[in-house]
């Protein structure tokens, strides 16, 4: 038999032929993001999708005066914290305090607060509210107005007191309520903890 003969014959039984290894499926461009490994499996369409991560761990702004604009935060571990910061400027202050109480609002003396959209949610507002000590970062002038929010963060509710004196200037007090209006915010493990993030301007601090 001619070895031309023999090959076709191997070839037609199979003999000592071995299928070739099915070449890699291409990595879908979805996958080949910064950080993943070429080839990394790809989460079918029916799989959920994974849960909202935490907020981030912010802080609130240091002691020293005129502190850097950016992103701050403050986590509540349970019902009752309190945390304030203000932004000091000649001739007027304007405070910011951030709380985990079951009644926002309970020195309003008989005023209703109206309901309002707040950080885009449905939120009760009320100004101006009553004046409380405990309500205050410092020592705010006489005459100071206060507003205060109630901004439910699904099953928990963060009040937010907002004070400024006679002093501050209007676009200080608009900058005041732009800080509010920039609440991220999320429950916070257990007893009614709550974690806000939020975007301050240069100025404010907790000194």
């Amino acid at each position: 038999m001619t070895r031309l003969a023999a090959l076709a014959l191997m070839l037609a039984t199979g003999c000592g032929a071995t299928p070739p290894e099915p070449s890699p499926s291409p990595t879908p461009a979805a996958s080949r993001l910064p950080g993943m490994m070429p080839n990394a499996p790809v989460a079918s369409p029916s799989e959920p999708a994974a849960s909202a991560s935490m907020l981030p761990h912010l802080v609130m702004p240091g002691t020293a005066p005129n502190q850097p604009g950016g992103q701050y935060g403050w986590t509540a571990t349970a019902t009752g914290k309190v945390a304030g910061m203000h932004n000091v400027e000649l001739g007027g202050e304007t405070q910011l305090i951030f709380a985990v109480l079951g009644d926002c609002f309970p020195s309003a003396r008989g005023a209703e607060p109206s309901a309002m959209t707040v950080a885009g949610v449905d939120s009760l507002y009320l100004e101006p509210y009553a004046n409380d000590e405990d309500m205050h970062f410092g020592g705010i002038a006489t005459g100071a107005t206060t507003a205060a929010y109630a901004i439910p963060i699904e099953d928990r509710t963060l009040c937010v007191y907002l004070s400024w004196d006679p002093e501050t200037p209007p676009d200080k007090v608009e900058s005041a309520r732009e800080v509010v209006e920039s609440i991220h915010g999320q429950p916070y493990r257990q007893q009614g903890g709550i974690r806000i993030n939020f975007l301050l301007e240069r100025g404010w601090d907790t000194g």
